[in-house]
This record gives C-alpha cells, structure tokens and sequence, in this order.
C-alpha cells in the first residue's frame, strides 16, 4: 500500500516532470491546467464524473458504503479499519488507472477502470474478491 507521506514522492506528475526538464510543459492533457497531484486525482474537471461514476457504482452494490473526501482520492479511505479493505484496494486501483490514461491522454472510463480492476482482483484473497461486486 502506498502510504500519504510518500505518494507526493511516487508519482511524476506533470509539474514535477516540467521542473525536471522532462518534458515541455505541465499541463494537464485533458484540460490544460497545471498538473500536480491534487490537479489529478481531485480538481482537475474530467477525473469529477470519474469519481461520480466510482461512488455510484461502489454505494449501489458494495459495503460499507462510502462518501468520497478529497483525502480519500488521494490516499485511502478509513485505512485502520479492515472493513475499508476491498474499498481501498479499489481506490488504489482507480487511481493506478487514472495515473496511466492521464500519462497517455485518454478519457477517464468506468468502464476500463472495472475491466482493470477485475484483472487486478483476480490476484487477490477469495474474501477480497468476495468483498466487490460488478
């Protein structure tokens, strides 16, 4: 898992990419805001009907149901709590999947972040894939 105090140091974000003269600019290739961390996972105006989208899906067929913070986009959602689990593994995953159609300038997708996500389930424990429904 990947904890908050080293996720800023992780992920090359566009910003941290310009500033290491790797690249031209640091826009974000979906709206043309300045990419950082929190641009991506949580401003930028594409990855909001994402997130709806994960919401809706997660509270109309998983528990426990959740209400998504900002902090929990970035990070986890309850971590200490076990009954966050299978929520968090698929937190983990969304924001894998955001990260890489961001570097590659696709539309974020419900529909490709679950063909993912059963891909990445399919390596889990029985109880975690017990603990998400499609």
């Amino acid at each position: 898992m990947v904890f908050p105090w080293g996720l800023r140091h992780i992920l090359y974000t566009r910003d941290k990419l310009f500033r290491a003269k790797i690249i031209e600019n640091d826009e974000c290739q979906l709206c043309g805001v300045r990419q950082t961390l929190e641009h991506l996972f949580v401003e930028c105006r594409h990855v909001h009907s994402f997130w709806n989208l994960f919401a809706s899906w997660w509270n109309s067929c998983n528990l426990p149901k959740v209400a998504l913070t900002n902090n929990a986009k970035i990070y986890a959602h309850h971590p200490e709590k076990r009954s966050f689990r299978a929520v968090n593994l698929c937190l983990i995953v969304a924001r894998y999947y955001i990260y890489t159609a961001a570097k590659e300038s696709e539309s974020y997708s419900i529909t490709a972040f679950k063909v993912l996500l059963k891909s990445k389930l399919s390596t889990e424990s029985p109880s975690i894939r017990a603990s998400v429904s499609f």
